[in-house]
């Protein structure tokens, strides 16, 4: 489930002819990720192509703008995929068990945690071994919770936790209930503490929806009106087709990208 920052772990199968030069010559050439102009994935082939470019860069420099770029892929288009019958839900189904391996970053430090789903893992590096226990809403809700398992009483740890670009404002990070104290360091919120079996981290982020240009967001999720949108926008109780819910605003409505055309 984890992989190691700063090398190059066994690469989704389009990705197994590359090699450590070809990573360093991509870094050089693109300094971000290749994105469309408004940003969102438009399909699930786009979304793929994202997972195959960006997962790479992000094990070798261990930086979060390329994590950005996946959890928008993952989110907007490959998980609603699962939910259909068709060509597309296989391609989906292969690239979201690829996506698996950035989950958990691991280097001699610490770990990095880059994908906020409902998931328990073991961790286990040459210096460490624990668990962590991760339970979450995202992207629908905004509460992320992370236990700390299976280690010795005051064991040194560094925890980075994944801030995405959406959230303006590092939030405020509690540990056993009190606010923890954290730096910002390419993207991640990072913890440097001793800790013990038990210890709970929470946090939440701001799922305010905004305007981004012809389109709205919702922290992770792309929404695409059926106008011009304008705020506040809210979750109305009606669910599309994948049981995303739909936003209501003056004079429009809203539907997850996915599937849908894009306004000019």
């Amino acid at each position: 489930m984890a992989g190691m920052i700063g090398t190059i772990p066994a690469m989704p199968r389009p990705l197994t002819e590359w090699r450590k030069k070809d990573v360093k010559a991509l870094l050089k050439t693109a300094p971000t990720p290749q994105r469309p102009t408004l940003k969102a994935p438009q399909s699930v082939y786009e979304a793929i192509s994202i997972i195959q470019h960006c997962l790479p860069l992000l094990q070798w420099t261990g930086e979060a703008r390329y994590c950005d770029s996946l959890n928008d892929a993952l989110f907007n288009q490959l998980i609603p995929a699962l939910l259909t019958k068709s060509f597309e839900q296989h391609l989906a189904q292969q690239a979201v068990v690829d996506a698996a391996q950035w989950m958990y970053l691991t280097d001699e430090q610490g770990v990095s945690i880059n994908l906020y789903l409902n998931a328990f893992a073991r961790i286990v590096t040459p210096k460490f071994s624990f668990t962590l226990d991760q339970t979450s809403r995202m992207p629908f809700g905004s509460r992320v919770q992370v236990r700390v398992g299976g280690l010795k009483s005051q064991t040194p740890l560094e925890l980075r936790l994944f801030i995405p670009s959406w959230q303006k404002t590092t939030p405020i990070i509690y540990v056993n209930g009190r606010e923890e104290f954290c730096t910002k360091e390419k993207g991640y919120a990072v913890i440097r503490r001793k800790w013990n079996a038990g210890d709970e981290v929470f946090f939440d982020f701001d799922l305010t929806p905004r305007i981004e240009g012809s389109l709205l967001r919702v922290g992770a999720l792309y929404y695409v009106p059926t106008a011009a949108p304008s705020l506040p926008a809210y979750p109305s109780n009606e669910l599309n087709c994948y049981e995303h819910p739909i936003l209501q605003g003056k004079g429009f409505t809203a539907e997850p990208i996915t599937d849908k055309p894009i306004l000019p």
